[in-house]
């Protein structure tokens, strides 16, 4: 692309709404890009984190603040990630655990927190179920949990 929303010869538009799709061979299906229009930009990956706020209140609770540097650092690595399966994010993140119903469960802060997400691999959508201490997370279920 040689701007947001600008094809060039080597990728062709495939459809406007609700996102940017480019493909590298319009005759080839495996070979589609999926982009919202803020992901257009150069060095991002195709993942969506739903949503960022929800991040920030977390951390703008005064007794998580310490918080804050560690969620924006997984959050920027994930917008620019690809994960398309489990194993991918295990590749970036070793600790990370991957559990029943699309769910994974990331330590963050030197595991003094626990983010848990459930993620749609086919449509790059990463939702934020839960966030909290090592002590709240122990008191959840993983796997059914939706706090937000």
């Amino acid at each position: 692309m040689n701007e947001v929303g600008s094809p060039t010869e080597d990728f062709h538009l495939i459809s406007s709404r609700p996102c940017w799709a480019y493909q590298k061979n319009p005759l080839d299906v495996k070979s589609i890009f999926t982009y919202t229009n803020s992901q257009i930009r150069e060095g991002y990956g195709v993942m969506r984190v739903i949503a960022k706020s929800t991040l920030k209140k977390f951390w703008e609770i005064p007794a998580y603040n310490d918080a804050q540097a560690p969620i924006e650092s997984w959050y920027e690595e994930t917008i620019k990630a690809n994960w398309e399966s489990p194993q991918a994010i295990k590749n970036q993140y070793a600790t990370a655990s991957i559990c029943k119903n699309n769910r994974v469960v990331f330590n963050v802060g030197g595991n003094k927190y626990r983010l848990i997400v459930e993620i749609q691999y086919q449509a790059s959508i990463v939702w934020v179920k839960f966030i909290g201490t090592h002590a709240q997370y122990d008191k959840i279920n993983v796997e059914v949990v939706n706090e937000y």
